[in-house]
Formats: structure tokens, C-alpha cells, sequence
């Protein structure tokens, strides 16, 4: 009776263990590191002697169970490392993403520990007093897989709550996916209860779901655990994983699974179940030995190549050239790349140079600018002294202006008075002269010649009189032209309209009071519109009794001179400036108007055009001008043509301060 005979288990098993022995070998080499990797490790390895255990129990012959080989593989093998796959699950559990409920898990590491001391315990019972009994034992570990599996998932399912309150959505999904994987451990184990392992149900459901379960186990611990993978080793294993699913459903339709103790049956899927075997040794050592070298030639080394020249391009080194390998995708890929490498070289050379023009041409014009920087500032120092000296000339000028200003109105002064100056002299002079006579004609008793020296001497005094008052005018005008500019008067919100008015007739009743026979046409046009205007009105009053005055006079004379149909018209009109916010006031003439060599002149004190005795001092235009334009921030103009008319404009602001 041969030792050997396997079993569909066995194969089951076997894969198992390549799959856990390839998931350890890459933990092991694994230099990241990354919360339960040593758990991990832990688990995998338990896991390959569990299952080596379960490849050799199922492999001996059902008459060695109960011999003391079956015996120490059991209590030595089996229990202790299905006891430390579940404990280091558990912890890796704990851990995984991320760790949490830290006290609970020690608790719980020390539980199960004394629950694996307990089954070790139980199942030696067993096996050495209990004569091997087959179904305590698979009863027994049943029972601990189940409540482990059950805890998985409630333990899954908790951190999966916890970390999605917290907002750690990866963390919530890795713990609530690897909770739905253990289902595939629970349901297979609940199946086979109810329909038996060995039946057609109960097999499939175990078989593919624990396969299922492990696979699942795998994808999820590394995509959340955020393990790096390299492409070759998820190329690898993924061929693996497929070549070894297709061969697990192929023993599972040509050789289900049979009761241990159906001896024929199990005979004649010896050599299937053989050939499956090595089929899958064959597999797996061709994976692990033969496909990552053609993968390393034709995928991972271009690639490793490529990216090489991409991080050389990246920094900076343009002139990398990748090796172009076999004519496929990646090849296409290396030689576009290559070509993109070149242009990036040849436009960055381009750069380079119009970078290098752009810098000359910077220096020059850099150059140029501070030169013209120096030239402007010579060309500023050469300006501030002529503006200097410019304004040091205008002071001087200014001041030659003011001294020779106040030397013309000196000399203006001093000839005003001047003259009434001498005749007062001169009659004072011949006075004495007449009281000598007078004094003489008297002591005679010429009564009549004492009269007539009398009467000279009354017109003598007389005359003295006049001359003295005179005087008198052209020191008060010189005293209200001085103090024309600051007025004391208060500005005042007036009626312009009525204001015109008024001292138009007033300087009308004036004239023909000296002069009966004087008769004009007065025209008026005033503004209607024209509201309230803020001046001094005493001020303004004597500007346009000087104006009305100089029309009157103009137009007597040129009656006096024409004395025919001519008729005096004075016209006086006033009107808004809505553009500069200011009232016009025009009085125009129609006498003997302004010769246009002295219209420049009429402004300037004593100037004037009236002759000597006519009571005329030439400061009532000079005492206006002021009044408004200093006084009021106005404009007074005049325009004239001589024989014919003359028109004064006076523009006052609306609301002058």
C-alpha cells in the first residue's frame, strides 16, 4: 500500500502555497514601509506552513490517519499555523491603513493566544486518546476559523465607520472592502455545514470562494496600503494568478473532490491529478524563471531606459539619446521621444541665442540709456541754472518794472499836482502884488481904484481855491486807488439788474443838471434771468458811475463837435456766461470813441484824455480796473474805434468771494 495518495485538496493547497510564498518573497524584499507589514509577513508565512500541512495531510493515505507521523503533523504543523494565520490576520487587521483601537487589539492578541494554546491542547487529546477522530478535529479549527472571519468582518466594518466620521475616505474604503472579503471566508465554511464539503455545492462554494477570498485579500491589502508595485512583478503575477485559476477550475471539473475513505474513486485521479501537478510546477517555475527575463528584455528595461532619459531630460540635458530596441510600441515610443528630445535641443538652442541677442542688445541699449540718462541730466543742470538765472532776471526785471512803475506814477503825481501847485504861486504871488496896490490906493483914498484891485483880488483867491481843490482830488484818488484793491466793504448778494439801472440815471441826471440842453437815448437791456450776484455794491456803484460818466462826456462832445442830426445813445445791456459761470455787464457809446495808439493807456493812473479844468484827475478807469478785477476776481475790458463808438465789458463772478 503506497504512503501517497493525493487528493484535489492537494492542489488546492499547493497553489496556495505558491501564491503565499510569492506574497511572502516580495514582502521580505518589500524596503517601503507600511502599517502591519510585519503581521503581513507573519501571516504569509504561517499561511505556506498551513498550507504545506494541508497538502501533506491530504496527500497520505486515509489507513496512515491516526499513525504518529499523521499525529505530529497535525498537532505539531496544522493547528499551530491555521492558529497563527487567523492571530496575524487579526493584528494585520488592526493596522491596516491605518491603525486603530490599539487596546483592544493587544486584548485581543492575548485571547486568541490562549484560544491556539487551547486547540493544540484539545486536538493532542484528540489524536493520541481520541484515536484520531477526523471530524472533532476539522470541527474544531471550523469553529476557530469561523468566529475569526466573523470578527474580521465586524472589525472591518467598525474602522470602516471610524475613518469615514473622520474623513479618511481611503482608509474607510480599504477597511470596508477587506470586511466584504472575509465573507468569502464565511460563506464557504457555512456551505459546507449545510450541503457537505464533498458535494457538488459544497466543493465549488468552497473552493472558488476561498481562492477568490485570498486573491481579493492580496489586490486590496496592496492598493490601500499604498505599497509600491513594480509593473513587471503586477504583470507577473497577474499571469500567475490567471494560468493558476484555469487550472484550479479544470481540476475541480475533471477531478472533484472525494471523500477520504473512497479509495477507488481517489485511484483513478492519481495520474491526473499528478500531471495537474507538475503542470503547475512546470507553470510556475516557467513564470518565475523564464517570463520575467523576456519581460526584462522586451517591457521593464526600455522602459527603465526611457525613463532614465526622461528624468535626464528633465534635468536639463537635451542631448540625452535613449537606445531604440525592438520595433514595437515601446521602440515607436523611444524613437518619438528621441525626435521630441531633438527639438526640445534644437528650440532651446534657438533660446539660447536669442537669449544671448536679447542680453546684447539689453547691454546696449542699457548703454545707450545711461548715456542719454547723463545727457539728460546735463542738459536738466544746464536748464536749472538758466532758470535761475531766468528768475533771478525776472526779479530784476520785476523790480526795474515796479521802480520804474513808481517812477512814472511818481512823476505823474508830482505833475498832477504840479500844476494847480503853480498856479496857486502864481496867483498867491499876485495877490500880494494887489494888497500892495490895494494898501497903496487906499492910504490915496482912490476909492475906486482901491475896488477894482478888490475885485481882481477876490477872482485871484478864487482861482487859488479851485487849484487847491484840485490838489485835493488827486491826493483823495491816489487814496482810494491804494486802497481800491482791499476794499473794507462787505460782498453781498445784490440785484445786478436794479444796481445798472440805477446808477445809469443817475449819472444821466447828473449831466443834465450841468447841462439843460444835453439829451440822450437811453437803451436798456437787462437779463431777466440774472439772479442775486455776490459783490461789494458801493464799489461796483463808483466803477459804473466812472463808466456811465466817460459815455456821457463821450457823447456830449461829439455833439458839440457834429451839431447836426447826430443823437447821443447809450446802450447798457447785461447777460449770464453759462461757459465761465460769470455776468456781463456792456455799456457802449456811440461818441467820439478811443484813438488805438492810447487804448492801451486808459487803465493807467492820472492817464486820461479830458483837458486840464474839466475836473478830470485820469484815475477813474485806473480806480475801476482794480476795483474789479482785484477786488472782485473779474475782467474789465474795452474796445473802441475812434469817431465812432466805445464798449466797456465788466465780467463779475456769480458768487464771487
Amino acid at each position: 500500500m503506497d504512503l501517497i495518495l493525493l487528493h484535489t485538496h492537494s492542489v488546492m493547497a499547493y497553489i496556495l502555497v505558491l501564491v503565499s510564498s510569492s506574497m511572502y518573497v516580495y514582502l521580505v524584499n518589500l524596503k517601503v514601509e507600511a502599517p502591519g507589514k510585519q503581521w503581513f509577513k507573519i501571516f504569509y508565512f504561517s499561511q505556506i506552513v498551513w498550507q504545506t500541512g494541508d497538502m501533506i495531510r491530504y496527500s497520505i493515505h486515509p489507513a496512515y490517519v491516526g499513525s504518529l507521523l499523521y499525529q505530529l503533523q497535525i498537532i505539531l504543523m496544522f493547528v499551530p499555523a491555521l492558529g497563527l494565520v487567523e492571530i496575524a490576520y487579526i493584528q494585520f487587521l488592526y493596522r491596516f491603513v491605518k491603525p486603530a483601537f490599539e487596546r483592544e487589539r493587544k486584548i485581543v492578541f492575548y485571547v486568541m493566544i490562549a484560544y491556539v494554546v487551547g486547540l493544540i491542547a484539545f486536538n493532542s487529546w484528540n489524536e493520541f486518546y481520541n484515536q484520531s477522530h477526523l471530524l472533532l478535529m476539522q470541527s474544531s479549527m471550523f469553529v476557530y476559523g469561523l468566529l475569526t472571519n466573523l470578527w474580521a468582518i465586524y472589525l472591518g466594518w467598525r474602522k470602516g465607520r471610524l475613518f469615514a466620521k473622520q474623513g479618511n475616505e481611503r482608509a474607510a474604503k480599504g477597511n470596508s472592502y477587506m470586511a466584504i472579503v472575509n465573507l468569502c471566508f464565511v460563506i464557504p465554511c457555512i456551505v459546507a455545514v449545510i450541503y457537505g464539503i464533498y458535494s457538488t455545492v459544497g466543493f465549488w462554494t468552497f473552493f472558488i470562494l476561498i481562492w477568490l477570498g485570498n486573491l481579493a485579500q492580496i489586490v486590496v491589502s496592496i492598493t490601500y496600503a499604498a505599497v509600491p508595485t513594480s509593473f513587471q512583478i503586477k504583470l507577473v503575477g497577474f499571469t500567475f494568478v490567471m494560468i493558476a485559476t484555469v487550472l484550479l477550475i479544470v481540476t475541480l471539473v475533471f477531478y472533484p473532490p472525494l471523500y477520504p475513505t473512497d479509495y477507488g474513486p481517489r485511484m483513478a485521479q492519481q495520474d491526473g491529478i499528478v500531471k495537474l501537478l507538475a503542470i503547475i510546477t512546470l507553470s510556475t517555475a516557467g513564470l518565475i524563471l523564464i517570463l520575467p527575463r523576456i519581460l526584462r528584455v522586451t517591457l521593464t528595461r526600455p522602459l527603465q531606459q526611457l525613463l532614465e532619459g526622461v528624468q535626464q531630460v528633465n534635468s536639463g540635458n537635451l542631448t540625452t539619446v535613449v537606445p531604440v530596441g525592438l520595433p514595437d510600441e515601446i521602440g515607436d515610443l523611444t524613437q518619438n521621444f528621441n525626435w521630441m528630445t531633438q527639438s526640445l535641443k534644437k528650440a532651446n538652442d534657438e533660446l539660447t541665442m536669442y537669449t544671448e541677442q536679447l542680453e546684447e542688445q539689453i547691454v546696449e541699449r542699457t548703454a545707450e540709456i545711461t548715456q542719454q540718462k547723463s545727457e539728460l541730466e546735463i542738459q536738466r543742470d544746464s536748464l536749472e541754472k538758466t532758470l535761475l538765472e531766468l528768475k533771478e532776471t525776472q526779479v530784476q526785471l520785476i523790480q526795474k518794472e515796479k521802480m520804474a512803475s513808481l517812477g512814472e506814477l511818481t512823476a505823474g503825481i508830482a505833475h498832477e499836482i504840479q500844476n494847480p501847485l503853480n498856479f496857486v504861486n502864481n496867483f498867491s504871488k499876485i495877490s500880494i502884488e494887489l494888497l500892495e496896490e490895494l494898501k497903496e490906493e487906499i492910504t490915496a483914498d482912490h476909492k475906486t481904484d482901491a475896488t477894482d484891485l478888490a475885485d481882481d483880488l477876490i477872482q485871484n483867491v478864487q482861482r487859488i481855491s479851485n487849484h487847491g481843490q484840485r490838489a485835493d482830488s488827486i491826493v483823495k484818488g491816489m487814496l482810494q486807488l491804494s486802497h481800491s484793491s482791499t476794499s473794507t466793504g462787505k460782498k453781498q448778494p445784490t440785484n445786478l439788474n436794479d444796481l445798472v439801472s440805477e446808477y445809469l440815471q443817475l449819472a444821466y441826471k447828473d449831466i443834465v443838471s450841468k447841462n439843460k440842453n444835453f439829451n440822450a437815448e437811453l437803451s436798456v437791456q437787462l437779463d431777466a434771468a440774472i439772479e442775486h450776484v455776490k459783490v461789494v455794491p458801493q464799489d461796483i456803484g463808483r466803477v459804473l458811475l466812472n463808466v456811465f460818466n466817460n459815455a456821457f462826456y463821450a457823447v456830449n462832445e461829439k455833439q458839440k463837435q457834429l451839431n447836426t442830426d447826430y443823437k447821443p445813445t447809450i446802450v447798457l445791456s447785461t447777460q449770464t456766461d453759462p461757459g465761465s459761470q460769470m455776468v456781463v455787464v456792456c455799456i457802449r457809446d456811440n461818441g467820439t470813441g478811443i484813438p488805438e495808439t492810447i487804448l492801451d493807456k486808459i487803465y493807467q493812473p492820472f492817464f486820461t484824455t479830458k483837458p486840464t479844468g474839466q475836473g478830470s484827475t485820469g484815475l477813474g478807469l485806473s480806480l475801476s480796473y482794480n476795483i474789479v478785477t482785484q477786488g472782485h476776481a473779474g475782467i474789465m475790458t474795452t474796445a473802441s474805434e475812434f469817431g465812432q463808438y466805445t464798449e466797456v465789458t465788466i465780467r463779475l463772478p456769480v458768487s464771487a468771494e
